[in-house]
């Protein structure tokens, strides 16, 4: 059950991880945008068992391995695709918009729009991220 709900959080955090990474703003962070997805292991459940433990070490090193690649467009849309990792997630795509400190991502799936997500962007507008729980999605230019 606790390498089930590891493999769950996992799958979720994949898919959050998209919908994060979907968004940057117009401007000077239009262009392709590298990310990738890390995690805070003290802030994960601890393992009950040594197989647990390594079970959930495999999920995390699996999801560590997927690449995000995401591009923001001139004219406030968006496209997002993840490769590697355990499950391929399928390309994302929406709108977004930006001011001097945050960016909002406005995910659309299947002609619905998706709850937006809002991230900090760097003082210098290199890099942005966001933190949920255990998981940071991190880009770069």
């Amino acid at each position: 059950m606790f390498v089930k709900n590891i493999i769950r959080v996992g799958v979720a955090l994949s898919a959050l991880a998209t919908l994060a990474v979907s968004a940057i703003a117009a401007g000077p962070v239009t262009g392709i945008w590298h990310g990738r997805v890390s995690f805070d292991t003290s802030k994960l459940p601890t393992p009950s068992d040594a197989n647990q433990k390594k079970a959930m070490l495999d999920q995390i090193k699996a999801q560590q391995q997927v690449k995000i690649t995401l591009t923001l467009k001139g004219d406030g849309t968006f496209s997002l695709v993840s490769t590697g990792g355990p499950k391929t997630a399928a390309p994302v795509s929406g709108t977004y918009t930006s001011t001097a400190s945050a960016v909002t991502i406005q995910p659309i799936k299947a002609g619905k729009p998706q709850p937006p997500r809002t991230f900090n962007l760097s003082k210098d507008g290199h890099s942005m991220g966001f933190a949920q729980g255990p998981v940071s999605v991190s880009f770069s230019k």
